[in-house]
């Protein structure tokens, strides 16, 4: 089975450096790959422009950008994983390639996270948002899975390439219908899009465990640690990366927020 661990990182400012956590995230994937004899990538450069993206684009379009995982040249791996940078992989991880299977995988968030979150609220706020957003694509609440981390077979992968595109100009060309609680556009980003074209296509998918997909600063200690791969996602996430000492207090403790409020304003 041929694989390839692919990462993409385009910077609002392209003068500026990458951070540590980009550092710590490609060297420990590229470090994972190699051991399992897999390919790695790590990609800077926008593969989209001009006509190709909607002319108001902002940073989201990282997004889009990662479809160049799906390009045609690429077909010949059996499966292409999708990991943010600022996801960091264990060197204990196993192998990815014992779970692959069928045409998409990725984490059912509502229903993988429910009994890693560190309060049942959180858990099921984020369930009850995730069952409009399915209701509004017509497709089982607790099949709504996030993009952080995904992986796909050519099958995917050529569905993405050819009907991306048609989706994420709808952001920025239809006005955004009457949604509840306030969620937005119910195309407004990866996930929805990732959510609407698989769920309305014939692809098989399977749900991929969240320890491949664990939030820092969501989970309970227990679970981070049979995670194998732990997510640094948003600015909490961010500041337990760069203050470890707080790694082993989730649910972050009302100092570590003060802290990381001042650090982050």
């Amino acid at each position: 089975m041929k694989v390839l661990i692919y990462q993409i990182y385009i910077p609002r400012d392209p003068k500026k450096k990458h951070d540590k956590l980009i550092e710590e995230s490609t060297s420990s994937f590229k470090a994972y790959a190699d051991y399992y004899g897999m390919d790695h990538m790590f990609v800077t450069d926008p593969p989209f422009k001009g006509d190709e993206i909607p002319k108001d684009a902002d940073w989201r379009m990282q997004y889009y950008w990662s479809m160049d995982l799906c390009k045609p040249e690429l077909m010949h791996y059996d499966y292409i994983c999708h990991f943010d940078v600022d996801v960091i992989v264990k060197l204990t991880a196993p192998d990815i390639r014992e779970e692959l299977k069928g045409d998409f995988l990725a984490v059912r968030e509502a229903i993988d996270l429910l009994d890693h979150f560190h309060t049942p609220i959180a858990a099921l706020r984020r369930a009850f948002a995730h069952r409009n957003v399915s209701d509004f694509y017509g497709f089982p609440w607790w099949n709504f899975f996030n993009a952080g981390v995904w992986i796909g077979s050519p099958a995917a992968r050529k569905l993405f390439w050819e009907n991306w595109r048609e989706d994420a100009f709808k952001i920025y060309e239809e006005p955004a219908p009457e949604f509840p609680f306030r969620l937005g556009n119910p195309y407004n980003g990866d996930q929805d899009i990732f959510n609407n074209l698989i769920h309305n296509s014939d692809l098989e998918f399977n749900p991929l465990s969240w320890k491949w997909n664990a939030m820092s600063d969501a989970l309970k200690h227990s679970s981070l640690k049979e995670a194998y791969a732990i997510h640094y996602c948003a600015k909490p996430g961010k500041f337990l990366y760069n203050n470890p000492e707080y790694r082993d207090k989730t649910p972050l403790s009302k100092e570590a927020i003060k802290l990381m409020n001042e650090q982050m304003q």
